[in-house]
């Protein structure tokens, strides 16, 4: 049951946060639509919010990682190319990023 509930509170914070998208909604207006507080929908706006930023960082840490490592590759044929390498014989580029 309190799976329910919470799946529940996820589509009502959904719905409140798309309705507030609109910029003729207030966040005492869809409190008052969703029988909840202004002070809630500006919780539920601010999480999203959040969310939102955090995942846009995922995003961009993923591709800096995959540039990283492609410079690595790179790094690691033009040591190969010159006959270079670390003391061991490995490459300085070995590093997985």
């Amino acid at each position: 049951m309190k799976h329910k509930v919470e799946e529940s509170k996820e589509k009502a914070k959904k719905i409140a946060v798309e309705l507030l998208k609109n910029p003729r909604e207030t966040q005492k207006s869809v409190g008052k639509i969703m029988n909840r507080s202004q002070s809630t929908m500006s919780n539920w706006k601010e999480e999203a919010e959040h969310k939102e930023e955090i995942s846009k960082l995922k995003r961009n840490l993923d591709d800096e990682k995959e540039y990283a490592n492609q410079l690595a590759s790179e790094l690691n044929e033009l040591e190969l190319a010159m006959g270079l390498g670390g003391v061991d014989g490995t490459s300085y580029a070995e590093t997985d990023y």
